[in-house]
């Protein structure tokens, strides 16, 4: 499944700004092979957009996976 419509699918799921919400999809997808850890993701500005949440709330969710060692990639990370 392409990561755009993936994201997509997760934005009607969420309550404005639920950081709690946006980690359990995203850990949800990735245990289900939806979202290939590693996968390198859209920016934050992007993904934000994509899933109609601010920005800090990406980046919050994104360091919780990280540091439950859920290897997530942003695009000009350089990781």
């Amino acid at each position: 499944m392409d990561i755009q419509q993936t994201l997509a699918e997760i934005a009607p799921l969420l309550k404005r700004g639920s950081k709690v919400q946006l980690y359990q999809q995203i850990r949800l997808r990735v245990e289900h092979g939806e979202l290939v850890a590693g996968q390198s993701l859209p920016t934050l500005t992007q993904l934000a957009g994509l899933l109609h949440v601010g920005q800090m709330t990406v980046r919050h969710t994104l360091e919780e996976l990280v540091s439950q060692n859920m290897r997530i990639t942003r695009q000009g990370s350089g990781t």
